[in-house]
């Protein structure tokens, strides 16, 4: 999926270097691995520590809302994102390997690419995975990132933190 861009990412750093401006989508990913001994499971959580800012001014880029206004996607809503492509915006979708729940995928609705925002700080996490039951192998799922830059974004190096927290249930 990824080809060389691939080696772009590790299991601390997804590293987009120069992105792709104006409508085109530059897309990473990081697979994802959960097991316990838990009776009842777990879940895997996410949230964004703040938009990607530029480092060195201060600017954001801002999370994605979608192909708003037709389908609008906002933290707890996933939608499609696959035409709106000349606003810049930060996102991600998922794509199930083996996880027993995952809250949506990339193709959810018979989208090409169904998306959402990140949750901004811990009171906005959002399950990416889950089992309610003790899982018989490891369960995986790639999580799928994706930046837009219109042309107008200014240029510079952005940052943020993804924060996922794995919480057994006993």
């Amino acid at each position: 999926i990824l080809g060389a861009a691939a080696a772009n990412t590790t299991a601390t750093t997804v590293a987009f270097d120069s992105l792709s401006i104006g409508s085109t989508a530059n897309n990473l990913a990081q697979r994802l691995n959960a097991v316990t001994n838990a009776s009842n499971g777990y879940a895997v959580t996410v949230y964004e520590s703040d938009y990607l800012t530029n480092i060195s001014t201060g600017t954001t880029i801002t999370n994605t809302n979608c192909d708003d206004p037709t389908y609008t996607c906002n933290p707890t809503t996933p939608n499609h994102w696959q035409t709106d492509l000349t606003h810049s915006g930060f996102g991600y979708s998922i794509q199930n390997i083996n996880a027993d729940t995952v809250p949506f995928e990339y193709n959810t609705g018979g989208a090409q690419y169904a998306a959402k925002p990140f949750g901004i700080g811990a009171a906005n996490a959002q399950t990416i995975m889950s089992n309610a039951a003790t899982p018989i192998t490891t369960e995986q799922i790639y999580m799928c990132y994706r930046i837009i830059a219109n042309t107008t974004q200014e240029a510079g190096n952005y940052e943020t933190k993804i924060v996922y927290t794995a919480t057994a249930t006993f």
